[in-house]
């Protein structure tokens, strides 16, 4: 009993720590829609080509109408640029997918995939983060709607260029 005990414990109370909180960035939302929507982008289905970076299963639902989506930021944005001036913020990011059903209505099966970069540069301070989010979802619509995804985010930060044993080092 108590070992059951434990594993509830350990399941409800302890709260896994991801890559995501380190960096603040990170955690800004991908697009305008997502801003518009407090944040909520795991939260709701979205019909949105960057809505998959918080839940990629958002894919499934998304390749029901859509077969392309394109999402680009045209230039960087000026990240609170009163306090500093040149650190910016840019985004783009595509989604594609299928609806099996428009071909055979006895298989309501959709499949998306996405991909999403962001960069985020701190401007004279010499630093740099970015990634890359690769996304594949399913959605299945019997009666009830089901959707699955999965992500592989890649991050890099590059910290600063730093002057040792007499040359530039850049520091990852």
């Amino acid at each position: 009993m108590k070992r059951y005990f434990s594993i509830l414990f350990l399941i409800i109370f302890i709260r896994p720590i991801f890559g995501q909180a380190l960096s603040p960035y990170l955690n800004l939302p991908q697009s305008p829609i997502s801003a518009g929507a407090g944040w909520i982008g795991a939260a709701i289905p979205m019909k949105d080509a960057a809505g998959f970076y918080y839940n990629p299963a958002n894919l499934g639902f998304l390749s029901k109408e859509n077969n392309l989506s394109l999402f680009v930021m045209p230039q960087k944005t000026k990240w609170v640029p009163k306090l500093v001036s040149d650190v910016t913020f840019e985004s783009y990011g595509a989604a594609a997918g299928y609806n099996f059903e428009k071909e055979n209505e006895d298989l309501p099966l959709s499949i998306g995939v996405g991909y999403l970069h962001n960069n985020f540069d701190y401007g004279h301070y010499l630093m740099n983060d970015s990634y890359d989010c690769f996304s594949i979802g399913a959605g299945y619509d019997y009666i009830l709607q089901f959707n699955l995804g999965f992500s592989i985010k890649s991050f890099s930060s590059v910290l600063s260029d730093i002057y040792t044993n007499n040359e530039i080092q850049t520091v990852e």
